[in-house]
């Protein structure tokens, strides 16, 4: 603790980005345009608003840059590898991406003794998600944390996620994020980065994950982590991986089994209706507008993008976005396996990476502040 307090002290310039971080998973936001709730048309993705992190998150960055600015220390940010990102924005500017691409550069600008403190914040803010997700799926209830942007979880929300266990109704855990499948993301990816120093917290961050319920997150999970064990060495691989593997199986078979078929059929009639036949040359290269809204007969609040960030990208930006962001994720691959694993699977099961900043702040921190440190590991292993 002493060690950390004096951490903090000398790296003032953090603390407003560590309190972007910690708040990050909070799903506060400030509409920046007409709420159409008000009218009964109200759709989160088409309705410009700010995320309260992304305040000193953006605030944040930019102070780490300056300070480095001014001091000449300013180091060689790798473009190439990232510019997919400046290419989206490019084509669709938004703050959500401007906030993000900022966070990229400050984060590869960050020191080791920085990075950590970064990382302890993210463990922090995700062990309490996982604390109260697992608390949620044991009451069935939210516990009135509507400050801090807790959904009401209550069986007669309609569009609630849940299953049923037989004629028993679950309730599937949010934390404090937009749904269970984001806040499984986040609860994977710290099982994953944890260092293997910390390895029994992990326990509390896969009790959340399997709050979560979320199908994806859990299974992909697994695998990664035996890429992980396996490039680690580490004994009793075959143990884990069994217990890891039996646990995901029994706690998420019943849902498996129980899944609404009707909504994989919507989602394959959305991704159906969204593609656009007899594209220009432009079309291909740029992407193009998707006529889901007015061929598909869904409610406005019904209507969500697609749940594949492949296909995603190449609808809304078409050729050239798409090979810079296979490119992107082959680069990942190459410098840390786990990661870039984990995001090349996770990208065909969910579209909250780009559409939500929850998710795209999350993924440019897989990218840069996570890598960093593994980096790091990996010098310190070879070292000793």
């Amino acid at each position: 603790m002493k060690e950390l307090i004096q951490s903090l002290n000398k790296n003032k310039i953090l603390w407003i980005l560590i309190f972007g971080i910690l708040i990050l998973p909070f799903n506060k936001v400030f509409f920046t345009d007409y709420p159409n709730f008000y009218i009964g048309k109200f759709n989160f993705f088409q309705t410009q608003s700010i995320l309260v992190a992304e305040i000193p998150i953006l605030i944040g960055s930019l102070l780490v840059l300056l300070q480095k600015l001014f001091s000449s220390k300013i180091q060689k940010f790798q473009f190439l590898p990232y510019l997919f990102f400046f290419w989206i924005l490019i084509l669709e500017p938004s703050f959500h991406l401007l906030v993000g691409i900022t966070l990229l550069v400050a984060l590869f600008q960050l020191n080791p003794e920085q990075r950590k403190l970064l990382i302890l914040s993210f463990f922090i803010t995700t062990g309490f998600q996982a604390i109260l997700a697992t608390t949620q799926l044991i009451l069935q209830s939210d516990l009135g944390l509507k400050i801090i942007g807790e959904p009401t979880i209550n069986e007669n929300i309609k569009g609630i996620a849940k299953f049923k266990i037989k004629d028993h109704l679950i309730l599937r855990s949010y934390g404090t994020l937009p749904h269970p499948n984001l806040l499984g993301a986040y609860l994977s990816l710290a099982t994953l980065n944890i260092s293997y120093r910390y390895k029994y917290f992990t326990s509390i961050f896969f009790a959340g994950l399997l709050s979560s319920f979320s199908i994806a997150a859990t299974y992909i999970n697994s695998l990664t982590e035996a890429l992980k064990l396996s490039i680690q060495r580490k004994e009793r691989v075959i143990l884990v991986l069994a217990l890891s593997a039996l646990v995901t199986i029994s706690v998420s078979a019943s849902r498996i089994y129980q899944t609404n078929h009707e909504n994989i059929e919507e989602r394959l009639v959305q991704i159906e209706e969204t593609i656009k036949k007899d594209l220009t040359i432009k079309e291909i290269l740029l992407g193009y507008e998707t006529t889901t809204q007015t061929e598909v007969k869904l409610k406005p609040w019904e209507i969500v993008p697609t749940h594949n960030i492949y296909f995603l990208t190449f609808q809304n930006y078409g050729l050239i976005a798409f090979l810079l962001l296979i490119s992107m994720l082959l680069y990942t691959f190459k410098k840390h396996p786990v990661n870039g694993l984990f995001l090349i699977l996770m990208f065909f099961f969910d579209h909250f990476w780009l559409t939500l900043p929850h998710g795209l702040i999350l993924l440019i921190l897989t990218l840069a502040l996570f890598q960093k440190n593994q980096d790091s590991q990996a010098k310190t292993q070879l070292a000793s």
